[in-house]
């Protein structure tokens, strides 16, 4: 019976990793839930997540959080610092050129940092992330940068 017992958590256990590192190498479809990501990616909308080799800003990732799976947009890269002020959203003293989901709803992203700015200065393997649906979205203005070995995958979305 122990034996049996032992051989099922060996299974298991080896599924598991088998499955990680499937979603780490391999394309990876997903249905994506929540309306962090609206206009870009819907509720229901499936996503593709995708290896990666580097991270760019504006890029589109999935990463492991406590709660589970998680996809927000790059916007600050590793040793940068990021400034969010009435301003706009500055990154190393200079104004962060937003990609259009996130410009369209800039007064939504500045509005509580009118009064009170807030600044992330990054370390070698962190990322700054925001949802482009920021009224909805827990992202790095609340839970600070994310780490590199967080990442999963970039995503693409399927149409």
């Amino acid at each position: 019976m122990k034996l049996k017992i032992i051989l099922l958590i060996i299974v298991l256990f080896l599924s598991a990793v088998s499955y990680i590192i499937w979603i780490r190498f391999q394309d990876g479809t997903v249905i994506f839930h929540g309306d962090s990501m609206v206009p870009t990616i819907v509720d229901g909308a499936e996503i593709t997540i995708v290896p990666y080799n580097r991270i760019n800003r504006y890029d589109i990732i999935v990463f492991k959080t406590s709660q589970g799976l998680s996809c927000k947009r790059v916007i600050g890269l590793p040793t940068e610092t990021i400034l969010i002020e009435k301003d706009g959203i500055k990154v190393d003293g200079k104004i962060l050129q937003l990609p259009t989901p996130l410009s369209t709803a800039s007064h939504l992203l500045l509005y509580p940092y009118i009064e009170n700015p807030i600044r992330f200065s990054l370390k070698c393997n962190q990322y700054f992330v925001i949802g482009d649906n920021p009224v909805r979205s827990y992202d790095s203005r609340s839970y600070g940068a994310i780490d590199k070995t967080q990442i999963i995958g970039k995503i693409k979305k399927n149409n």
